[in-house]
C-alpha cells in the first residue's frame, strides 16, 4: 500500500495504538530529492510523493513493559 493516499488515516491509526511507536517518513530515497521526516504530524494534509514510505518501530520501553507484564 502506498502511504501517500492514506497518510492522514495512518496518523489516526498510530495515535490510537496502545503503545508508542517511532516513525520516519521517507520519500524519493536514493535520489537527490530524498526527504526524511520524523515529525509525521507536520505532513498532515500535504500532497505526498507516490515514492514514499513510513518506517515504524515500537518504542523499546513500551516493548519491555509489555514483556514484563506477560512474564517473558
Amino acid at each position: 500500500m502506498k502511504v501517500n493516499t492514506v497518510f492522514d488515516q495512518l496518523l489516526e491509526t498510530l495515535a490510537a495504538l496502545p503503545c508508542r511507536v517511532h516513525a520516519v517518513y521517507a520519500e524519493r530515497v536514493g535520489t537527490p530529492e530524498e526527504r526524511l521526516v520524523t515529525d509525521l504530524h507536520s505532513l498532515r494534509g500535504q500532497k505526498l510523493s507516490y515514492f514514499s514510505l513510513v518506517i515504524l518501530r515500537q518504542d523499546k520501553s513500551t516493548l519491555v513493559a509489555a514483556q514484563q507484564k506477560e512474564g517473558v
